[in-house]
């Protein structure tokens, strides 16, 4: 399989966060596909692992990576076959002239549940060494007792037929002596082989628990990698989120933003509030739709005695000399205030009195707060207006008797630092 290949089925199997099959790809692709006991295994494991991938075109790329290693590693035919039929509804269909039917199985393996295991395995192992040195000595025993009898009879025939076998007694002697020799011999052959087998069980079963050992540790790693992983992109998950934000550009018929930054229109308006000589009405200042008809309200004859809210326009840029692109603002003193109706991707918050907004903000557009003047009954909330209206923002300057004013802060040397009789600078902030 080449690289690219195993490269995008890497890719593939990471982007699926409820089924991580980068350890199976990587351990078939990288070891080869000699048929063994692990190998086997880890095949098992990666069917298990594509039957638990959600996402139809990454799981049909694992699929086909799947069957090329089972075609490879037929003589794997303890471990579990992947089965699938897929149909639309109420049609089958079924191409080729050879047909294999693979079916899945689904296994979890606990870490922990692993190493008790080992450890499990690990006390056996004592205990059987312990046992196999039990049984060698009993054998031991019995075997040096055995010939010890054997001895004793020899002896005891020996004496007994010495009178009447005097001239053989040289020959039975050097017989005894070769027999015990050969006895000797033997038991010490079947002692050392008994030794050597022990030694070879152990050395095998510390075998497969080094292997086993070193495959938990190596699932361990990658799965803590795997972990990471997703924690950091859950992370950068949450500090991306945010809910979409309509807001009002006061001042303007454009949704200004930084190069790049989308956003979008939803209508331009035309600022609506209270009449500065009325009392009564609410504070909330409006951005009303600049368009014909009624749009969706319900037209009234001469009733007067209603909420009235009406056109509004600032005043005394001039007289306070606010700066602004072109002197634009100054100019249209008296003017109806424009406005337009934004949406943005993420959240955004109105910022007042200071230079920037926060770090990690883009600055939408900024302006000076305006409200009602202190000695007029209208209630009008204080709203930013955008310091740098384009030449033909606004277009009505009727007299609606709607007036607002530059908001500035007084009678702040004693609390604080802040220079006293400031126009606020204001600002609209959206999450980069």
């Amino acid at each position: 399989m080449s690289r690219l290949v195993f490269l995008a089925l890497v890719g593939a199997a990471t982007a699926q966060p409820d089924a991580q099959c980068t350890t199976e790809v990587m351990a078939l692709t990288m070891g080869g596909f000699e048929v063994s006991e692990a190998t086997c295994t880890t095949l098992a494991a990666l069917e298990g692992c594509v039957a638990r991938v959600t996402d139809r075109d990454t799981q049909s790329a694992l699929e086909v990576a799947l069957g090329s290693y089972q075609g490879q590693m037929q003589a794997c035919t303890a471990g579990p076959v992947t089965a699938a039929i897929r149909t639309q509804r109420d049609e089958v269909g079924i191409t080729g002239s050879q047909i294999f039917f693979h079916r899945t199985i689904r296994q979890t393996v606990n870490v922990h549940e692993l190493q008790q295991q080992v450890d499990a395995n690990e006390e056996a192992l004592s205990t059987t060494v312990a046992s196999i040195q039990a049984d060698i000595s009993s054998t031991l025993s019995a075997n040096t007792a055995a010939t010890q009898s054997r001895m004793d009879s020899a002896a005891s025939t020996a004496a007994s037929t010495a009178t009447s076998l005097r001239s053989d007694v040289a020959a039975a002697q050097s017989s005894l002596a070769d027999a015990m020799s050969q006895l000797t011999a033997n038991t010490a052959a079947s002692v050392s082989t008994s030794a050597a087998s022990v030694e070879t069980r152990v050395a095998a079963l510390d075998a497969r628990i080094n292997v086993r050992l070193s495959a938990a540790a190596a699932a361990s790693a990658v799965t803590t990698a795997a972990l990471n992983v997703s924690v950091q992109a859950a992370i950068v998950a949450a500090n991306n989120a945010a809910v979409p934000q309509v807001y009002v550009q006061w001042g303007s018929r454009t949704c200004s933003a930084p190069t790049g930054v989308a956003i979008v229109r939803l209508y331009i308006g035309i600022t609506y509030g209270s009449r500065h000589n009325y009392a009564g009405g609410g504070s909330t200042n409006l951005c009303l739709k600049n368009a014909a008809g009624d749009q969706g309200g319900v037209r009234q004859g001469g009733h007067d005695s209603n909420d009235m809210v009406v056109p509004l326009r600032h005043e005394h840029a001039g007289y306070n000399n606010l700066p602004s692109r072109n002197n634009l603002l100054r100019s249209r003193d008296g003017w109806n205030i424009p406005c337009a109706k934004c949406k943005y991707a993420k959240s955004c918050f109105n910022e007042v009195g200071v230079a920037e907004c926060p770090s990690g903000y883009h600055k939408m557009y900024t302006g000076y707060m305006h409200g009602g003047h202190e000695r007029h009954h209208g209630n009008n909330d204080r709203f930013c207006i955008d310091k740098n209206p384009a030449d033909n923002d606004y277009q009505h300057s009727h007299d609606w008797w709607g007036y607002v004013y530059p908001t500035i802060a007084r009678d702040g040397t004693s609390a604080g630092s802040r220079n006293n009789r400031v126009v606020l600078a204001c600002h609209t902030c959206c999450v980069r």
